[in-house]
Order: C-alpha cells, then sequence, then structure tokens
C-alpha cells in the first residue's frame, strides 16, 4: 500500500507541478491579457479621442464647406453685382461721351453760325465804310470841283477886274490929267 500511496503521491506531486505550471502559466496569461487589455483599452481611448477629435475635424469641416459655400456665392453675386455696375457706368459713360461729342458739335456749329455771322457783319461794315469813303472821295472830289470852279471864276472876275483896271488905267492915261494925280495902283483903295 505504500508504493501504492507512493505511485499516487507521485502521481499528485506530478499533477501538482502540471497544476502550478498551468496555474503559472495562466497567471502569466493572465498578466499578459491585463497588459494587452491595459494597451487595447489605451488604444480604444486614443481611438476614442481621434475619433472625437475627427468628428470635431467633420462638424468644422462641414461648418467650414458651408461658410465656403456662402463665400462662393456672395462673391459670385458681388462679382455679378460688379459687372451690373460697371456696364452701368459703361452706359454711362458712352452716354456722357455721346452728349458731350453732342456738345462739342453743337458748339463747333454755333461757333461756325457766329464767325459766319461775324464775317458777314465784317462786310457789311466794310461795305458801309468803304460806301462811305468812297461818297467822302465824291464829296472832297465834288469839293474839289468847286473849288477849282470858284478858283476859275475867281481868276475870271480878277482877270476881267484887271483888263478894265487896266483900261481905266490906259483911259485914264490918254484922258488928259484933269483931276490931278491918278493912284498907281487901283487895288491899294
Amino acid at each position: 500500500k505504500i508504493t501504492e500511496l507512493r505511485g499516487k503521491n507521485n502521481i499528485l506531486e506530478i499533477r501538482l507541478d502540471e497544476a502550478n505550471r498551468l496555474l503559472k502559466l495562466s497567471q502569466n496569461k493572465e498578466k499578459h491579457l491585463t497588459e494587452e487589455k491595459n494597451g487595447l483599452l489605451g488604444s480604444i481611448k486614443c481611438l476614442q479621442h481621434n475619433l472625437e477629435q475627427q468628428c470635431n475635424l467633420r462638424g468644422e469641416n462641414e461648418k467650414l464647406k458651408t461658410v465656403i459655400i456662402q463665400l462662393k456665392k456672395q462673391n459670385e453675386k458681388q462679382v455679378e453685382e460688379r459687372k451690373v455696375c460697371v456696364q452701368s457706368l459703361q452706359c454711362e459713360m458712352r452716354a456722357l461721351q455721346e452728349r458731350h461729342q453732342r456738345e462739342l458739335e453743337d458748339c463747333a456749329a454755333d461757333t461756325k453760325n457766329k464767325l459766319e455771322s461775324k464775317d458777314v457783319e465784317m462786310k457789311a461794315i466794310l461795305d458801309k465804310e468803304e460806301r462811305v469813303i468812297e461818297a467822302m472821295r465824291q464829296k472832297m472830289k465834288d469839293q474839289e470841283k468847286d473849288k477849282q470852279s470858284e478858283v476859275i471864276k475867281l481868276k475870271m472876275e480878277f482877270s476881267a477886274k484887271l483888263a478894265r483896271a487896266q483900261s481905266m488905267t490906259v483911259m485914264s492915261q490918254l484922258q488928259p490929267q484933269a483931276s490931278g494925280v491918278i493912284p498907281q495902283h487901283i487895288f491899294k483903295r
């Protein structure tokens, strides 16, 4: 019986060793699994944090996309408004240029008309002055003719008086000097 007990005891010791080995193995496995669990929990926390950040970033991304879309719409609207404003300004500028051109043409036509009117007026004044000058020349010629006629008339009268005076002088010289001294020059009286 002792051998039997020893055999059983050996078997039990072997089992105990095996159980201890299995226990150590289990404890090591448990420790390893605990470490792995802790590592996985850390990874999960890290992943959760990353997911939260990604979710937050996605939310921000969506907000930014919305803002970008709104900004694009505003930009397109402003571009259209500026195009309309530029077209309006171009139309206004063309209208102003046309009005300015018409004003220049009107001013040129008005100036031309005024110059033509002044030209006609100056020609009329020159014609009038030439007529006045011609009339004055004619008047001077007439006056000169009148003066020449008067000079001729006076010369003729003078010649006639001179002839009469000479004939009287001759007659008085021919007549006996009864009355005294005859004046030597008839025009001294």
